[in-house]
């Protein structure tokens, strides 16, 4: 069965989506390790993509993501930069050979009633209470979100370098684990159809439903223990739940009533059938001679069949960011280090074949005026 296009309505929409590891493993634990990774990827991601985040829920086997997307391409970019570099990380720390990600991540476009973006938000705070993991969302350990959204509590990680990393390796450097990192601090905005609230407001309305969520994950558990934090730190991460869910993709649009719900589901009908006929045409202009625009058919927010996305760019991968060099004068040559190994070596009056890479490649050296001053050699 083929899969459903990557749509986002003209306009852009807030978007929920789900990614799930292989066979449900728990490769996502949240140790400390595994936290400061993930908030670090994310924050990168962020960056990137330039989407705006209002909330989260990483349990043990798999992430859901509520966030703004302006178009279809954005929203692929920051899945496919936070997805890949996720992974990396996570089979690393874990020693994970095989792929980490069960399937392609699932969107879930949500209509801007109050009432549809709130109950995604209510249903991303609810995950491990639901489950009888935990009894009250702030006792899931490591990640806490709650925190973030009712006292402000910071979200924090590293972002590790290991292009850097591998560089200062097989210049025989010694570093430490943090050398090579950047810390990213992840902030929660307001979800769309409450931004006239205060954030007084805003995190009351917060601490009122997660109050209903542990009443409600109270009643219908009874007299039944949870898991606790405790365990959930203890489990294999190359294990597999006893009974992992096994439903189908599921749906695509999400809303509070039947009328907003049926009207995101015509406008993708049109978005879809517009795609297809511009396929036909397509077919149709590769049998004819002469200059053709193949893309101009297709519609807006789409991704034609090996061609450039329809009606947006994205930025290039964020660069490494600029550190600081240590700078020291020897005689008649300036030589710049990184901790106790000599990385490069330039004359004092900034010219010859490094004085650019330096500034390119490590950020501009500003303890050193000779280098801040040093033209590319000609």
């Amino acid at each position: 069965m083929p899969r459903d296009r990557c749509y986002i309505p003209r306009g852009g929409a807030l978007v929920e989506t789900c990614t799930r590891t292989l066979q449900g493993r728990l490769l996502l634990r949240p140790d400390v390790d595994f936290v400061e990774i993930f908030f670090g990827v994310l924050g990168r991601a962020l960056e990137y993509a330039q989407v705006e985040l209002y909330g989260l829920s990483c349990l043990s086997n798999h992430v859901h993501l509520l966030y703004w997307a302006e178009h279809a391409l954005q929203m692929a970019g920051f899945q496919w930069y936070f997805n890949g570099n996720l992974a990396r990380e996570v089979a690393r720390l874990r020693d994970w050979p095989e792929k980490v990600w069960g399937r392609r991540y699932r969107p879930l476009i949500v209509s801007d009633e109050p009432g549809a973006q709130w109950g995604r938000l209510s249903y991303l705070l609810a995950n491990g209470t639901k489950e009888n993991l935990i009894s009250s969302p702030y006792d899931w350990p490591g990640i806490q979100v709650p925190d973030a959204l009712v006292d402000g509590k910071p979200l924090e990680g590293f972002w590790f370098s290991r292009t850097e990393e591998y560089e200062a390796r097989r210049r025989g450097e010694t570093f430490e684990k943090y050398d090579y990192a950047t810390k990213y601090s992840v902030e929660l905005q307001k979800l769309p159809a409450f931004r006239h609230l205060s954030d007084e407001e805003y995190r009351a309305k917060v601490a009122d439903e997660i109050r209903v969520i542990e009443e409600r994950a109270a009643a219908e558990r009874g007299d039944a223990p949870v898991m606790g934090a405790t365990k959930i730190l203890l489990q294999d991460p190359h294990g597999r739940p006893a009974h992992s869910k096994k439903s189908p993709a599921g749906k695509l649009f999400y809303a509070e009533t039947p009328e907003s719900r049926q009207k995101l589901k015509d406008d993708y009908a049109e978005f879809d059938n517009q795609y297809e006929v511009a396929k036909g045409l397509l077919w149709l202009a590769a049998s004819k001679p002469g200059p053709r625009n193949p893309a101009r058919h297709f519609p807006w927010g789409s991704f034609p069949p090996a061609m450039p996305f329809v009606g947006a760019t994205m930025p290039k991968c964020p660069p490494p960011p600029t550190r600081r060099l240590d700078v020291i004068e020897l005689g008649d040559e300036t030589t710049v280090l990184r901790g106790p190994i000599p990385v490069i070596c330039v004359p004092k009056h900034g010219r010859g074949p490094y004085a650019a890479a330096v500034s390119f490649r490590m950020g501009p050296a500003r303890a050193s005026p000779a280098l801040e001053s040093a033209a590319p050699p000609t």
